[in-house]
């Protein structure tokens, strides 16, 4: 549910938090609160989430990539691969977190089922925690905001140019830019 202000209010009963959003919405989501159970609410800043012709664009982009290198290269590399690449350079789409080293596989490999970007970078053991590693858990395009997406097609584009692929016009690729907004 989209909210533009929020307020609190205080009664007999206790502190309320007061939302202002669509009625309709409101009215639906307090006729499913049963009161013999508790409930959490998470509330998120909104994001420009991408659109499906940039991202379109950045795996036919990545196509091409695949293509050119596995004809320069000896080694065979995919797109999946390449994609891959490019996650952890986004810049800001990581969480850091310290496993256990008897459940760093594990708990990677449940990260790595949520998607193709969702990646994982084992940094080093903790030394203050003996059996602990830091690792770095990066969340995959799925998650990126307009910044982050831009940023994933900069850096496609660039390898674009350089490998001699071409490209759309900067004003064609700019629209598909804004039209996360």
């Amino acid at each position: 549910m989209e909210i533009s202000d929020a307020d609190w209010s205080v009664d007999k009963k206790g502190t309320w938090l007061n939302l202002l959003g669509n009625h309709a919405e409101i009215v639906n989501i307090c006729k499913k609160i049963d009161p013999n159970k508790r409930y959490t609410v998470t509330i998120k800043e909104e994001r420009n989430h991408r659109s499906l012709d940039a991202n379109a664009y950045a795996w036919k982009l990545i196509n091409k990539l695949a293509v050119k290198l596995q004809t320069t290269s000896e080694k065979e590399i995919t797109e999946e691969e390449i994609y891959r690449q490019y996650i952890p350079d986004i810049g800001d789409n990581f969480e850091m977190m310290l496993v256990k080293d008897e459940n760093q596989k594990k708990i990677c490999d449940i990260w790595h089922s949520k998607g193709t970007g969702w990646v994982t970078n084992v940094l080093a053991p903790s030394k203050d925690h003996e059996g602990y590693s830091w690792v770095r858990f990066y969340y995959g395009s799925s998650m990126f905001d307009t910044k982050q997406m831009s940023r994933l097609i900069d850096f496609i584009i660039d390898d674009c140019k350089k490998n001699g692929i071409e490209i759309l016009p900067p004003d064609k690729i700019q629209a598909m830019k804004e039209g996360w907004n």
